[in-house]
């Protein structure tokens, strides 16, 4: 979850924008806003309010200490339109697969693409960024924070209408549905006005909540057994089933009855791979996966399922081998 955190300084002072990502396999998360208030402009009786204009900014009028009116305008970070595109390979003979992603910033879009917050539910590696952009995140990290080059305090990305390729994921996790948080080009501060009052201080704080948009995009979200000695096909299965069921219904995927249905025939057939009933009920998944669909989203997570059933098919997973070096890299 990521938590932004105002807090009052010496008069003038920009604030700190402290952002935690947290993702749980398919879930969504906001932004959430403390504030620890020092002194601020007595509460008025008729509080002045932020007003949002139609450029998505947010404008209110403060007084000064002698009295003098200006207008104060919060440039929340959230006015962008992206979407991630991933295109995945699997290794031949056992749990590798690389992820390559698109990343791409709408038309509609009023700022560029310039943060990424990305969270597995498993290390990954990081083959590659795109051109400037930095892994600010640290080896051990539960999460990822890529960045576009920085253009003076702000981070520069994706302008409005473009795309940008070039970042690689590498994980022995197979493929699941998952969430990217964003972040357009501003400076990752908020300014507090001396002037502000109380009431105009705690809107503040409400309407910078969300700092950031939230992006659906096929993510390594998935064990394959890797590093999990025990791990069987039933569990393993039922790790694929939980995350595309729920993941096909929340995004209203066409075929999202179907695959229940096809998953509850999986989940009561046999252990072994070899097992007719299982080998029906496996086959029944790969083919709803390959059945057509209108939106390239839907497409995305169609590929990916097939991806994940093939693999299960050609006995590649699980894959209970020890975690290697090799198998992770170096972020």
């Amino acid at each position: 979850m990521n938590r932004l955190r105002l807090q009052r300084k010496p008069r003038g002072a920009k604030l700190a924008l402290l952002l935690s990502v947290g993702f749980c396999g398919l879930w969504a998360h906001t932004s959430h806003a403390q504030a620890t208030r020092g002194a601020v402009a007595p509460q008025e009786a008729a509080a002045r309010h932020f007003v949002r204009t139609a450029s998505g900014d947010w404008e209110t009028t403060i007084t000064r200490d002698d009295g003098t009116e200006v207008t104060y305008t919060y440039v929340p970070s959230t006015k962008i339109e992206p979407e991630i595109v991933a295109n995945i390979a699997r290794g031949p003979m056992k749990a590798k697969f690389v992820y390559q992603y698109e990343l791409i910033n709408r038309s509609s879009a009023q700022q560029q693409l310039a943060v990424l917050f990305i969270k597995p539910t498993n290390p990954v590696r990081v083959n590659a960024l795109p051109p400037n952009w930095v892994n600010e995140s640290f080896p051990g990290d539960r999460h990822l924070i890529l960045r576009g080059p920085l253009d003076g305090e702000a981070p520069s990305g994706v302008p409005p209408g473009e795309s940008l390729g070039g970042l690689v994921l590498e994980a022995p996790v197979l493929p699941g549905i998952g969430k990217v948080a964003s972040r357009g080009n501003t400076s990752g501060a908020v300014e507090v006005p001396d002037g502000l009052s109380s009431a105009q201080y705690l809107e503040l704080v409400e309407i910078s909540k969300k700092s950031t948009v939230d992006v659906p995009a096929i993510l390594p979200s998935i064990g394959a057994g890797v590093g999990e000695p025990t791990l069987g096909l039933g569990p393993l299965l039922a790790r694929i089933g939980g995350n595309y069921v729920s993941g096909f219904f929340e995004y209203e995927h066409p075929h999202a009855a179907a695959l229940e249905k096809a998953f509850r025939g999986v989940y009561g057939t046999g252990d072994e791979l070899s097992d007719p009933k299982r080998q029906q009920a496996l086959n029944r998944v790969l083919e709803i996966s390959q059945l057509p669909v209108k939106y390239g989203w839907h497409q995305q997570m169609s590929a990916a399922l097939e991806l994940c059933m093939r693999a299960v098919l050609d006995g590649v997973v699980p894959d209970n081998r020890p975690v290697r070096p090799e198998d992770l890299g170096q972020r």
